[in-house]
């Protein structure tokens, strides 16, 4: 595919997601504020001091060069919040298409390059993410991953990893996890607030549509590094499975459907069980394989 294609296909789908950016905001109302906002300073300021609490160890939260990254990540938010979540989102396609590369053998005549999506991020309400063809002469693909999915992701991994049986925790802050599943139930049963916690995040999410309306939970010390495992699984695989759906070939040979986001004009895959489950052994093959490879993590 020459370069020019290339460019041609990535300028069309961001048309396309500026349109669906600007359509959903008229249609669910302007969901950002400038930077100098009151509100959004403080936001900010209270993100810098609540993330150490809930994300980090003991260690971590002392660590001078993790507290200078916050305070980065918090300056780049507050100069475009887009350009954190986009980042990351980046990062995580690059690492999904390396391992396409090296670890799947594509079907005869389909070309990576020329299915590469432009991977974002949008207010759609799908709760995960969607892939789409983009309308226009060069056969790009988007996909979109709900704004809120990644803050999601994190905590609904820490509500997860708090309902694992596990012992108490080491003098470096580590802990033996217990995988039974009689165990883990007996856990659940002793203890409320396991499920508890769980039910306030989905609840949060799936029926209020803001996470932010979810209590503020800490982690046990011990776990943060099984959370940060659990989360970037989820993370991965989500990727990987809509990324699947292109690389297979569903959206261009099944029927599309309108109307999944405020944007009626966005067409989606309709929904098929055996292409979902195609997509998803494909996408745990690339969500397992570029954590390995790219994360050095035991996923």
């Amino acid at each position: 595919m020459s370069a020019r294609a290339e460019r041609l296909r990535r300028e069309e789908a961001q048309r396309f997601l500026d349109l669906l950016k600007a359509q959903t905001r008229a249609e669910l109302g302007d969901f950002g504020k400038p930077p100098d906002d009151p509100a959004t300073v403080a936001a900010v300021k209270d993100l810098i001091e609540r993330f150490p609490r809930e994300s980090l160890s003991p260690e971590q939260r002392d660590d001078p060069q993790i507290q200078a990254l916050l305070e980065q990540v918090a300056a780049e938010d507050l100069h475009n919040p887009d350009d954190g979540l986009s980042g990351m989102l980046t990062q995580m396609q690059d690492d999904i298409e390396t391992t396409a590369i090296a670890r799947i053998d594509l079907p005869s005549g389909v070309d990576l390059a020329s299915r590469r999506p432009l991977i974002s991020h949008l207010r759609t309400g799908q709760l995960n993410a969607v892939s789409m063809r983009v309308p226009g002469r060069f056969g790009a693909h988007l996909v979109l991953v709900e704004d809120q999915m990644l803050v999601f992701s994190s905590k609904l991994s820490k509500a997860l990893a708090w309902a694992i049986p596990h012992g108490p925790a080491d003098a470096e802050g580590m802990t033996d996890l217990q995988w039974s599943v009689a165990e883990a139930r007996r856990r659940i049963e002793a203890v409320p607030e396991v499920t508890d916690r769980f039910a306030d995040l989905v609840i949060a999410y799936a029926v209020t549509g803001n996470i932010g309306n979810a209590g503020r939970h800490l982690l046990p010390p011990g776990l943060f590094n099984f959370a940060s495992m659990l989360r970037d699984s989820l993370e991965y695989f989500v990727l990987g499975h809509e990324y699947a759906h292109i690389l297979i070939g569903h959206l261009d040979t099944t029927a599309v459907r309108k109307g999944v986001l405020p944007a009626g004009e966005a067409e989606v895959l309709a929904y098929s069980w055996e292409q979902e489950f195609e997509a998803d052994l494909l996408g745990m093959v690339l969500s397992l394989n570029a954590g390995i490879d790219h994360d050095a993590r035991d996923l």
